[in-house]
């Protein structure tokens, strides 16, 4: 794996896109407002661990090539998305990250 590797994933998390988790969930509770289910105190905390997550993704990339998830995990198309969509993404595939020896890994 290397370093050099995960320093580009915190690079991209911080300047793709993860702005304050409080913003962010201020902002997902307007775009949504008659959606009750919208958890805004897991949204800002999932906007928290978004750098914590996309390490771990990369790391799975390396140490488990047969997981699905990390197989398919495009951060180019991660970070081409609007702040919303990108902490949509990761909620998706937080348990596969998360678990990085399943093989399904979402």
């Amino acid at each position: 794996m290397g370093n050099c590797s995960s320093n580009k994933t915190m690079e991209a998390a911080k300047a793709g896109g993860m702005p304050d988790p409080s913003a962010l969930a201020a902002q997902a509770a307007a775009a949504v407002p008659n959606v009750p289910s919208i958890d805004v105190k897991a949204m800002a905390e999932l906007a928290k661990a978004a750098p914590s997550i996309l390490a771990k993704i990369e790391a799975a990339k390396h140490l488990n090539p047969d997981n699905l998830m990390a197989k398919y995990w495009d951060l180019g198309y991660f970070t081409s998305q609007n702040q919303l969509k990108q902490l949509g993404l990761l909620q998706i595939v937080r348990s596969g990250a998360e678990n990085p020896d399943s093989g399904m890994g979402m």
